[in-house]
C-alpha cells in the first residue's frame, strides 16, 4: 500500500472572495510543512505575477500576501495514499469538509482548481457546492510540462483569469 499523506488547514480569512484548491501537497512541501513548498513548482510565482509582485521568500509573507487580497488556499482532499507527489498516483482519496469550510467563508463568489485531479474530487463529492459557486479549472502549477501548456508563460496567460475574476469580486 502506498504512503498515506493528509492535506494543511485551509489557508484562509472569513473576507476570502476566491478560493484556491490543489488536490494534495506534494512530498517536499509536506516535508516543509508549507503548500507549494517545492520551488519549482509555479504557484507562487503566478500568484505573485498577477499582480505585478516579486515572489517574497518566507512562507508566511506568501500567505499573508493571498489572505490580504482575500485569496483562501486549500486542498479538495483531505487524505490519501499515495507513492510520490504526482496526482495520477492518488488512491483512496477522501474530500475535506467544504460544507462547513463554506458556511465558514460566505463571501467565496469563484472557486479556482489548480489542475484537474482537484477538479475531480471536488466535484464527485460536492456537486450541490459546484451548482452555487462559479468555478474554473485551471492548468497545474506544476513545473511538469503538458501537452498544451509548455511554458512559464502559457501558464500566466492562463491564470490570469485569477486577477480578472478578483478585480469584479473586490
Amino acid at each position: 500500500m502506498s504512503d498515506l499523506c493528509h492535506s494543511f488547514p485551509p489557508v484562509a480569512n472569513n473576507d476570502a472572495v476566491i478560493l484556491i484548491l490543489g488536490a494534495l501537497p506534494s512530498v517536499l512541501s509536506l516535508e516543509k510543512r508549507e503548500n507549494y513548498g517545492n520551488p519549482n513548482n509555479h504557484f507562487w510565482r503566478l500568484l505573485y505575477a498577477l499582480f505585478g509582485r516579486e515572489p517574497n521568500e518566507e512562507y508566511e509573507k506568501k500567505t499573508a500576501f493571498l489572505l490580504s487580497r482575500k485569496i483562501a488556499l486549500w486542498d479538495s482532499i483531505k487524505s490519501a495514499n499515495r507513492k510520490g507527489s504526482l496526482d495520477v498516483a492518488i488512491r483512496n482519496a477522501l474530500p475535506n469538509d467544504f460544507d462547513v469550510f463554506f458556511a465558514e467563508h460566505p463571501h467565496i463568489g469563484h472557486i479556482f482548481f489548480n489542475g484537474a485531479q482537484s477538479e475531480a474530487v471536488f466535484k464527485k463529492h460536492f456537486p450541490h457546492i459546484c451548482a452555487a459557486i462559479p468555478h474554473t479549472r485551471l492548468p497545474s502549477s506544476s513545473p511538469i510540462p503538458t501537452s498544451k501548456i509548455r511554458n512559464f508563460d502559457q501558464k500566466l496567460a492562463a491564470w490570469s483569469i485569477v486577477k480578472e475574476i478578483w478585480d469584479k469580486l473586490n
